[in-house]
């Protein structure tokens, strides 16, 4: 996919592929599959995210979008 921003379809074509490129041998078919993301430095993350949960739609499972945030302090109990 690259390191920098490239065209949306170009982007789309890969994360499809990607998504089908997926082992859900352990997902029952119709399962939910729950997406998390968190958007530092994500460049068109709506239309990333969006494509995922697309192909995984379309191969049969229901997306559960999860924001999530990364974690910069440790991973303590007091933050």
């Amino acid at each position: 996919m690259g390191n920098g921003p490239g065209p949306l379809e170009e982007t789309a074509e890969t994360v499809w592929q990607a998504v089908h490129d997926l082992p859900f041998e352990g997902v029952p078919d119709g399962g939910e599959i729950v997406l998390s993301d968190e958007s530092r430095r994500i460049s068109n993350l709506a239309a990333i995210v969006s494509d995922v949960a697309d192909a995984a739609s379309a191969a049969g499972y229901e997306p559960f979008v999860f924001p999530a945030m990364g974690n910069h302090s440790g991973a303590t109990g007091e933050g």
